[in-house]
C-alpha cells in the first residue's frame, strides 16, 4: 500500500514538473579562483515554501568561512516543485547538482569524500534520509534536527553531522537540540572526544527559523 501511495505521489510530482514555471533553476555558486585550498561541495536543500534563491547569502557566508579554513567550497542549491523539497525528487536533485558542479570545474568529485548535504527545516529532515541511504561526506542541519521519524538519532547516525539551531526558533524548538546534546554526550562517553566534533550540536544566539535564509518570514 505504501509503495502504491509513493508511486502516485511520484507521478504527481513528475506531472507538475512538466508545467512551465513549476520548478525554478539549480543555483551553482563557485568559489573565488583566489581561494585555493581543498575543493568540496555543499548541496543545500531549502525549507518548505522557500525558493532556493533565498539561500544565496547563507551559501556565500558558508563559502567565506570555508575559505578561511583552506577549503575551496562550491555550493549547489537545487529547486523543487512549489519550492518544497520532497522524497520523490530529492536524490535526483542531489545527483543533478553534483553533475552540474563537476561540469563547471570541480572534476573527479568523490561523493563520499567531497560532498556534504545540508538542509534547512524540512529540507534537513529529508536530507538526513538521503545521507543515511547514500554515501556522502557529511550532513549539515540548519534549523532542523535528526528525527526519530526515520529512526535516526545522534547516538547511532553513521555520517558526521553538524546541527545548528536558532535560540528563538519557534518551529524547531530548542528542546530538540537539548535531546540531541544528551545523545551526543552519550556518544562522546562511548567513542571519545572525537565524536563531539563529528556530531556537533550548536545553538545560534538570537537566531529565528527564518534567519537561516534571507528575505523570508516563516510564520
Amino acid at each position: 500500500m505504501m509503495g502504491c501511495r509513493f508511486g502516485l505521489f511520484a507521478g504527481l510530482v513528475l506531472a507538475l514538473c512538466a508545467v512551465e514555471g513549476a520548478v525554478g533553476s539549480l543555483i551553482v555558486m563557485a568559489p573565488e579562483e583566489t581561494t585555493g585550498g581543498t575543493p568540496k561541495l555543499l548541496v543545500l536543500i531549502n525549507g518548505a515554501g522557500i525558493g532556493n534563491e533565498h539561500y544565496r547569502a547563507t551559501a556565500a557566508a558558508i563559502m567565506t568561512s570555508a575559505a578561511s579554513c583552506n577549503v575551496s567550497l562550491w555550493v549547489a542549491i537545487p529547486s523543487f516543485l512549489l519550492d518544497t523539497p520532497n522524497p520523490a525528487e530529492l536524490h535526483g536533485k542531489v545527483t543533478e547538482a553534483i553533475a552540474a558542479v563537476g561540469s563547471r570545474g570541480f572534476g573527479g568529485i568523490n561523493a563520499s569524500a567531497d560532498v556534504f548535504v545540508g538542509g534547512h527545516s524540512l529540507g534537513g529532515i529529508f536530507a538526513q534520509h538521503e545521507v543515511a541511504t547514500h554515501a556522502y561526506a557529511g550532513l549539515i542541519l540548519l534549523g532542523s534536527y535528526l528525527t526519530t521519524a526515520y529512526g535516526y538519532d545522534v547516538e547511532t547516525f553513521g555520517t558526521p553531522t553538524l546541527t545548528v539551531g536558532g535560540e528563538v526558533d519557534g518551529l524547531t524548538r530548542v528542546t530538540y537540540l537539548a535531546a540531541q546534546l544528551e545523545g551526543l554526550e552519550a556518544r562522546v562517553a562511548r567513542e571519545g572526544d572525537v565524536a563531539a566534533f563529528e556530531y556537533a550540536v550548536a545553538l545560534a544566539p538570537g537566531v529565528s527559523h527564518s534567519q537561516f535564509a534571507s528575505g523570508v518570514n516563516v510564520t
